[in-house]
């Protein structure tokens, strides 16, 4: 098995609600997808990102090609795609999503 191929298998054990993932629905889809959601600690999260804003993993299985604008709605709540902070292409994307609406973007 390839290295990329690993990684997908490993981290399909991770993206579950038993190892704290959060479901969200992407865009208008009406099947959820599994999300991870990484700490609010202002010392380390990414640059810029602030207090109405969440930095989230998702699999590049459930969110093929992310853009500026996409929603997620997370606990009945709408979230905004911001930008797309990390991207490795056919495994994961880390995204920085925000409440502000799509116009603000």
């Amino acid at each position: 098995m390839s290295f990329p191929a690993d990684v997908i298998a490993d981290q399909a054990g991770v993206f579950t609600v038993a190892e704290g993932a959060a479901a969200a629905y992407y865009n208008t889809a009406t099947e959820a997808i599994y999300i991870l959601e990484e700490a609010m600690n202002p010392t380390l999260q990414a640059a810029g990102v602030g207090a109405s804003s969440k930095v989230v993993w998702v699999q590049a299985s459930d969110v093929a090609s992310p853009i500026k604008g996409d929603t997620f709605t997370i606990s009945g709540a709408t979230w905004y795609l911001a930008r797309i902070l990390s991207a490795h292409t056919g495994i994961n994307y880390q995204l920085e999503l925000t409440r502000q609406t799509r116009r603000q973007l």
